[in-house]
């Protein structure tokens, strides 16, 4: 069970780490490093989300930001870096 966990974990940031391809019009998110959530939603109205669309606690964890229609991220406005 142990190698199992270790498994899938591996699996989800190794995902979570390879470059996809953008698609312009298409929702996609990128990697952006640990995030503390520290309001949410942002000034700017940006929001820190879990899966499914729930929204994330204060002083939860993110590691995604969605992309906008040119491929950047904007500035992340809902916390500050986890370092």
């Amino acid at each position: 069970m142990k190698k199992v966990i270790i498994l899938l974990g591996s699996s989800l940031i190794l995902a979570g780490c390879l470059q996809s391809t953008y698609v312009p019009g298409e929702v996609a998110y990128k990697w952006s490093g640990c995030q503390t959530v520290e309001q949410n939603p942002g000034p700017d109205g940006s929001e820190a989300i879990l899966p499914f669309g729930f929204k994330m606690p204060i002083g939860g964890y993110t590691f995604f930001k969605q992309v906008r229609e040119d491929g950047t991220l904007s500035p992340i406005t809902t916390g500050k870096s986890c370092n």
